[in-house]
Parts: structure tokens; C-alpha cells; sequence
């Protein structure tokens, strides 16, 4: 089929003897000829969405090549969620080209364009759609037909279980990641001697610190992660209430442990910096390193390579710049690979912080009033999924004496930990089930299916006294967690878990399924016995024989029950 378009574009736009740009101003389809060698391979379309200030934003290239082979540029890159499958099925299903004939290219960028990080679980609900609007868009340009997406119901790639292309190669080891690329001729392996590490205090006055020295929440509007929530009087609710609890629960820093270290390569040639490394965001690192060395962006090229694990951990360019300083002090290539040690004591941790909840509930147990504060750990994952109908949610920034930044789920993991276990207590409180407690107080009817649906299959009715629950309503997704431990002296042990998911319509089953396990597992470490020791000679526990990840042994059996709604996009 795309023979036959390219063909017809030929034939329409005389692409062999006339060397200008095409544009279809009419479609925001930009059709660039390639130059003379390149047109007997094909040709690139280049998707771009106008803004209501008549800027426009590079959304998607398309490569057509003569062969019938598409190919996806996007700057994000692969970390192992299946991102790579994700956005070739998207571009297949609205291109209406076999999957196969779907090539994507990651995180180059003098190929690619820069639609933003692969961060915030963004790719799913942002990028795929992007991409699925772009195709359309192509699609219409090359066949002049319509451009309406396909909808759920009528999905022939999306919705079904492609497996990764690669995945062969990552269980055998054949996939090579940054740390395996090899030096150019002439280059020289590099290495940072560092200094001490920062004095920290401990835990108890840096919990007090985060609430001394914070600022408040002020509104942010626009902002993916408002600082502030804010419905009704929630004051006056919270003083009428009949009945009032209030609450501390802390977070400790944890450390992202990568199964990969990040490792960078870096060449000048001409003033220009070439450099090759394992990140999330290589625009956002082009920018760091065009900063650090005072040189216009155009002189970067960072070509990002299949990463490791990272969990948040590889936005920023910290490996890249030490990379790039010492080959330009070296005037040769320079290899640098972090440590183990390095990616504790070097590296960003997940923020600690203090959250502070107070509720109110009416006679019958009904929450009523609600004001959570969350000092230094983050904004997201703030609003609460419970019907209430006053209620305050503030981020409250604060000093901290770690290097922090991203992690998995970013605040929404810490700022639900907090909530559950405050419902949890209310629960108690009024002698009331967890379960029946949550769906007294849910209206959203998706969310009360997943926890519903999870009790059945979980057995709560007739469950060990050691389970519990858990729900939550993020990026429109509800998800329902039940789980039961065990304990032998003072070791405790995750059993089982139930997870229900309802994302809407799933793009790829047996990819989100293994998504969830993945988070569950790590979710287990964060929750059981991750945690960065610090005091007055900075981390203490900077070895993998000293800081507890889940094991083999350590992982549960665990059950994930899809909930696909095809008629939610």
C-alpha cells in the first residue's frame, strides 16, 4: 500500500526532477524531498500541530520508503516499558500498514524531533495519541482520505499482544546499552576523582527541616502537576466535622538502582560535541551540555541508546557533561562509566518528605472535610479519588540536603501511601471493612468496578487477617491493589497480590500486564526495605550489598486483572 502512495506522490509532485520543499499547508503534512540519492529510497513527512498563537509544534516524522518500509522518528527512548511497540502499533493502526513494515528510530537528535522526555508515564496517554493523529494526518495527505482516528472498537494492530522486537536480544544479552558501546580508534577511558560527600542530618531533624523550611503552595494554572487542590469550605468542614482524625506519615529517600550504571561517550570534532549515552530526555541533555560549554544547541548531537533501567533516574546530563569535559580536556574520545557506588552517591534520590493529613466524617463514616499537605516529596498524585465534598491538597516545596529528582510515579507513590493508610485508620476507626469503607465513600463508577472486581478475585471475604487495599485514580486510570503478607520473627514478606487496572481501552495487553508486575515488584522494595542512610558522613549504605532491592525470592504470586474499555480512549 505505501508503494502504491509513494508512487502516486511521484507522480503528483514530479519529486525526480524538481529538487524544492512540497508543502500541504492544508493538512500540516510537510513533504520534504531528500535530495537526489535519497528519492530512490523515498520520502519524509513531517506532522506538526498549530497553536492557537500561530506558532507551530513539530509533532511526528514519517519516512516512506519505496520498499513499503515506514519509519517513526521520536525523540523518546526505549527503558524497557515497550515504548519502541507501543508507538509502531499506533502508527501501523492509523497508517493502515502491516506492523511489521513499522520501523521507529529513539532519541536522536539530529533525526528526530523533540516532543519531550520519556518521563511521567507521559508516553501512553500523550505520545501514542500524538502519534495515532500524526499517521492520520499522513494518511489523509498521501490518499486524500479522511483523518478521523480509528476508534477502539475497529482496531486491528492496537489491542492485541505484539511481543517486543528485541526481546530476544534482551534475554540473551545481545541488545547492547550505553555501557556496551565501544571507544572510538584513539579514544581513552575516563574517570572523575570526587570529593567527600555532603554531611546530612538524620532522618528525625530532616523531617522537621522539610516543614521549617518550606514555602507554601501557590496556585500554578496549566501546570501537569498542580501544587494545589482545592474544593468547598474546607475549613469550616473540617471544624463542623463529628468526628476529625489527623495524621504524620514520612517517606525516606530511595535510590533508582539501575540495573545499568549510566556510562557516556563523548567526541569534539570542529567545536561540535558529539555524545552517546543512555538517557531519557537527549533534547533536554543536548540543552545542558549547549549551556555548560557556551555553544549553540546546533553544535550538540546526542544520540540516545537503549537504557538499562532508570526509573526516573536518567533525565539529566550529569555523566554526559563530566564525559564531554574530559574529552575536550583530553582532545580525544573519552568513555566514562559511573560506578555502582557513583549511582547511589552521585546520582538524584526519590525526595523524601513529611505528609500530614487531617479528615472529618459525618456520623455514618462519610469523609466530609480533607486537607493533605505533602512537604518536600511532590505534587503529583495530590487530588484525592474519594467523593468529598470540601477538601485542600498543597505541595509545599522545601530545602534538601540530597541530590533529588524523578522517580518511578514520581510523588503519586508517597502521596497515595499516605492517603490509603489515613483511610485505612478512618476505617478502623468507625469498625468498619477497608473495602466497604472505600465504596462508601467512591462515586466514580469505574473505580468502584476495579475494587469490587479485585475483592471477588482476591477472596476478601474470607481473606488472612495479614491483607490489605489500596485504590487510586491517576492520569484517568483506576486501579484497585489488594494484597496479604506474611511474617516470620520480624521478617515480612509480600504473599500475594491482586492488582485490577482500567487504563480505558488497552493498547497492548500482555505489555501493561507486564508493566504492572514490574511496578509491584519495585513497589515491594519501596515499601518493605529501600531506604538511603544518611548522616554526617552522607550515605551510608552506597553498595548493593548493603542497600535491599527485591529478590527472586522476595516476589509474590501475582494475579493482574485487566478492565478494557474500548469505548474510553
Amino acid at each position: 500500500m505505501i508503494h502504491e502512495w509513494f508512487l502516486e506522490l511521484k507522480r503528483q509532485y514530479r519529486l525526480e526532477t524538481e529538487p524544492e520543499r512540497y508543502e500541504q499547508a492544508q493538512s500540516e503534512v510537510r513533504i520534504f524531498r531528500l535530495g537526489r540519492r535519497e528519492l530512490l529510497t523515498g520520502l519524509l513527512l513531517v506532522v506538526t500541530s498549530r497553536h492557537s498563537s500561530g506558532e507551530t509544534t513539530e509533532v511526528a516524522r514519517f519516512h516512506f520508503a519505496g520498499d513499503g518500509v515506514v519509519t517513526l522518528f521520536t525523540g523518546k527512548n526505549e527503558m524497557g516499558q515497550g515504548l519502541r511497540t507501543l508507538l509502531a502499533q499506533a502508527a501501523a493502526e492509523e497508517l493502515g500498514v502491516p506492523f511489521e513494515r513499522v520501523r521507529v528510530v529513539l532519541g536522536d537528535t539530529a533525526l528526530t524531533p523533540d516532543d519531550g522526555g520519556t518521563w511521567a508515564s507521559l508516553t501512553t496517554p500523550q505520545t501514542v495519541p500524538a502519534v495515532r493523529q500524526a499517521a492520520a494526518a499522513a494518511r489523509e495527505a498521501l490518499k486524500k482520505s479522511d483523518s478521523r482516528l480509528t476508534p477502539p472498537s475497529g482496531w486491528k494492530v492496537l489491542g492485541q499482544s505484539i511481543p517486543s522486537a528485541f526481546g530476544r536480544d534482551i534475554v540473551t544479552g545481545g541488545l547492547k546499552y550505553a555501557s556496551d558501546l565501544k571507544l572510538p580508534r584513539g579514544g581513552v577511558a575516563g574517570k572523575v576523582k570526587r570529593g567527600p560527600q555532603k554531611p546530612c542530618p538524620p532522618y528525625e531533624a530532616l523531617f522537621t527541616q522539610f516543614k521549617e523550611k518550606s514555602t507554601p503552595p501557590v496556585p500554578q494554572p496549566g501546570a501537569r502537576y498542580p501544587p494545589i487542590w482545592e474544593q468547598g469550605d474546607w475549613k469550616a468542614a473540617l471544624a463542623s466535622a463529628r468526628h476529625r482524625h489527623e495524621a504524620e506519615y514520612t517517606l525516606a529517600y530511595i535510590a533508582h538502582v539501575p540495573l545499568e550504571p549510566r556510562a557516556a561517550i563523548a567526541e569534539w570534532a570542529d567545536g561540535r560535541l558529539t555524545v552517546h549515552a543512555g538517557t531519557q530526555a537527549p533534547f533536554l541533555v543536548r540543552r545542558q551540555l549547549a549551556a555548560e560549554f557556551k555553544i549553540p544547541e546546533a553544535d550538540v548531537h546526542v544520540v540516545a541508546h537503549p537504557i538499562g533501567g532508570a526509573f526516573g533516574g536518567k533525565q539529566n546530563g550529569e555523566c554526559e557533561i563530566e564525559a564531554a569535559r574530559l574529552a575536550r580536556q583530553a582532545g580525544k574520545p573519552v568513555k566514562l562509566a559511573w560506578t555502582r557506588e557513583e549511582e547511589f552517591t552521585c546520582a538524584y534520590a526519590r525526595p523524601a518528605g513529611v505528609l500530614t493529613v487531617a479528615s472529618g466524617a459525618n456520623a455514618q463514616g462519610r469523609i466530609t472535610a480533607w486537607e493533605f499537605r505533602n512537604y518536600n516529596a511532590g505534587a503529583s498524585g495530590l487530588k484525592p479519588p474519594y467523593d468529598i465534598a470540601a477538601y485542600f491538597c498543597g505541595f509545599h516545596r522545601s530545602e534538601s540536603p540530597v541530590k533529588q529528582g524523578s522517580y518511578r510515579s514520581l510523588a503519586c507513590a508517597g502521596n497515595t501511601f499516605a492517603r490509603e493508610t489515613h483511610v485505612d485508620e478512618l476505617a478502623a476507626l468507625f469498625k468498619t471493612d477497608p473495602v466497604d469503607y472505600r465504596l462508601k465513600n467512591i462515586a466514580d463508577p469505574r473505580l468502584r468496578e476495579a475494587i469490587e472486581r479485585g475483592a471477588e478475585r482476591f477472596g476478601w471475604s474470607r481473606r488472612a487477617k495479614s491483607s490489605g487495599v489500596a485504590c487510586n485514580l491517576e492520569k484517568d486510570a483506576r486501579f484497585a491493589l489488594f494484597a496479604e503478607i506474611g511474617t516470620s520473627g520480624k521478617t515480612v514478606r509480600v504473599v500475594r497480590m491482586v492488582m485490577v487496572f482500567d487504563p480505558g481501552a488497552i493498547l497492548n495487553p500482555d505489555n501493561l500486564k507486564n508493566q504492572i508486575t514490574g511496578g509491584l515488584i519495585q513497589g515491594i522494595g519501596g515499601a518493605l526495605y529501600e531506604r538511603l542512610q544518611i548522616g554526617p558522613n552522607g550515605i551510608g549504605n552506597g553498595r548493593l550489598s548493603q542497600y535491599r532491592v527485591p529478590r527472586f525470592k522476595d516476589v509474590p504470586e501475582i494475579e493482574v486483572i485487566l478492565i478494557d474499555r474500548k469505548d474510553v480512549e
